[in-house]
């Protein structure tokens, strides 16, 4: 197994991976596929690096192929979101076969205060916009994003981990979030 985790130690750049960071996952996603070896991905990251040096070093480019990476892995591919994920980033890396999140963690496209600023020019409404995005792990199960809402507990982890290892079925990753976007598109809401 290839086990790919974002680092949110203090003083590790907050946990914003730079352009650096997703090369080194697409090395080891590439080598997991060359191997055979399942990859498993731990998201927790408010976003990828947004300061201009990282802008100048290929950031989007870097995100959009580590999720290229993920889409092509011929190996089964597991993703636990243990804290937040946030933006294409966190996107990129959980682009699973299998998800599952902790049962306090959160996954958002953009960041509440983000896309205050984006939708409304306005970042005081950012607390309105995180409880319209419907974030947390019990919503996104119910919305198909992710399977599974785990206990926090290292068992509970390891046990879903290897039940999905086990299942050796990868190849279904995009399957998942092209349901959710049909749901969307038809207007039938996140729990349809």
């Amino acid at each position: 197994m290839v086990l790919i985790a974002m680092d949110r130690v203090p003083g590790a750049g907050l946990g914003l991976p730079g352009p650096a960071a997703f090369r080194l996952a697409q090395r080891a996603i590439s080598l997991a596929d060359r191997l055979h070896l399942p990859v498993v991905t731990l998201v927790d990251t408010p976003g990828a690096d947004p300061s201009p040096d990282a802008e100048a070093d290929g950031i989007a480019h870097e995100i959009s192929a580590t999720m290229a990476a993920m889409a092509a892995l011929s190996s089964v591919s597991v993703s636990i979101v243990v804290g937040e994920g946030g933006s294409g980033g966190a996107m990129a890396l959980a682009h699973a076969d299998h998800v599952a999140m902790l049962r306090h963690s959160v996954f958002w496209v953009i960041g509440p205060e983000a896309g205050s600023a984006v939708l409304y020019r306005d970042p005081s409404r950012a607390a309105g916009l995180a409880r319209a995005f419907a974030p947390t792990a019990a919503e996104l199960v119910g919305s198909g994003f992710a399977e599974r809402a785990l206990p926090e507990s290292i068992t509970g982890v390891r046990r879903y981990i290897l039940d999905s290892i086990a299942r050796n079925d990868a190849g279904h990753r995009t399957s998942r979030w092209n349901a959710m976007t049909e749901r969307a598109y038809r207007g039938a809401g996140p729990n349809s």
